[in-house]
């Protein structure tokens, strides 16, 4: 049986998480996407979001500028482009393992072809 690591995030990521949430107005599954978080960290993190004081609130926001709506596809895209990478990087190293060396290239072009008119 695998043992799964548990993520660690931080309490500001979480409250930006629940802001984003609360703001955007889409569903907790399309954010927890997005983010990479579960839907039941999410729901957690806006309840306890709805729970704090307001003051609490506002003094959090003011130390750092919550994620904004647009900022929340570009992190996605980002992450799916990170996990892309390793994988296109690897693919590209096997290639280049199985090009022939320089000078023993095959030809592009074999003589005149049968199919084509003049050849």
């Amino acid at each position: 049986m695998e043992v799964r690591q548990r993520r660690l995030f931080t309490e500001e990521y979480k409250r930006q998480a629940a802001e984003l949430l609360v703001s955007s107005g889409r569903s907790i599954r399309a954010v927890g996407k997005e983010l990479g978080l579960r839907g039941s960290v999410l729901r957690r993190c806006v309840e306890k979001l709805r729970q704090e004081p307001a003051s609490a609130t506002r003094r959090h926001n003011t130390q750092a500028a919550p994620m904004s709506a647009d900022q929340a596809p570009e992190i996605a895209r980002l992450r799916e482009e990170n996990e892309r990478m390793p994988i296109e990087r690897d693919i590209l190293k096997s290639r280049s393992r199985s090009l022939p060396e320089r000078g023993h290239e095959l030809p592009l072009h074999r003589g005149p072809s049968r199919y084509l008119p003049g050849g």
